[in-house]
């Protein structure tokens, strides 16, 4: 793990997650603290650039690309997401959250490629696994949890991200996404039957969750996972009720 905290990392982490950010402070040991920090100000970073309004494709692809040269090895880091993210990849740890970051690289390859056009459901259901499963792993890793992440508990992070994108809705159409699968016409499906259906789909996957978190880990883990569980499950239903 890092020892030494990256000012930029911790501003942009502080100022994303608000009074959330108290919790990773009180969970986390100081090294994991700083490691995470840097693989979340780094995935935040590079989302901002690849969800910019206005964006051009062959730019963001272009900046996506050499984001995996960055991580590859292959090219010398620039900004400071870069270099936060190739600390996190040179320290103690690297090897292990090498797959955290490239289901990271993968997620932002996937809002590149994709257009207006609706989306099946299983491609909008296989994004939240890849955005869910790095952030859940990165937590577990950076708590200094041994072993792989227990069956079941990436449930409560991909439930958050399906409640991510039910709050976000209109912002990602502003974007030139839809996140709605197509009809039979191929129009997007109704909106309120499709908030209801995912609405459900995110709720019986918190439950799976939360019964999950009784497998061995540290308490502090498992608070944290509990806190970030309980916040999202708020916001869930805060926004399908909009």
């Amino acid at each position: 793990m890092l020892l030494v905290t990256d000012p930029w990392a911790r501003a942009l982490t502080r100022e994303r997650n608000g009074r959330a950010w108290w919790a990773l402070w009180l969970a986390l040991p100081a090294s994991g603290l700083a490691t995470f920090e840097r693989l979340y100000a780094y995935f935040r970073w590079a989302d901002d650039v690849v969800d910019a309004p206005g964006r051009r494709q062959a730019e963001v692809a272009l900046f996506v690309e050499r984001q995996m040269l960055v991580v590859a090895g292959r090219t010398a880091p620039k900004t400071p997401g870069e270099h936060a993210i190739r600390a996190v990849l040179d320290g103690q740890d690297g090897v292990r959250l090498l797959a955290v970051v490239e289901e990271m690289l993968a997620a932002l390859r996937f809002d590149t490629d994709r257009g207006p056009a609706p989306i099946p459901a299983d491609a909008l259901l296989a994004q939240a696994a890849r955005v869910g499963g790095a952030f859940v792993n990165a937590v577990w890793i950076c708590a200094g949890e041994p072993g792989a992440l227990p069956v079941g508990v990436d449930q409560l992070a991909e439930a958050a991200c399906l409640a991510h994108v039910i709050r976000d809705r209109e912002i990602d159409r502003a974007l030139g996404y839809e996140n709605r699968p197509a009809s039979a016409s191929g129009a997007p499906v109704d909106e309120a039957e499709w908030i209801r259906a995912l609405t459900a789909d995110a709720d019986a996957r918190f439950g799976k969750g939360e019964t999950s978190l009784s497998a061995p880990m540290r308490w502090r883990t498992r608070w944290l996972l509990r806190q970030y569980a309980e916040r999202y499950r708020r916001a869930l239903h805060e926004a399908s009720a909009r």
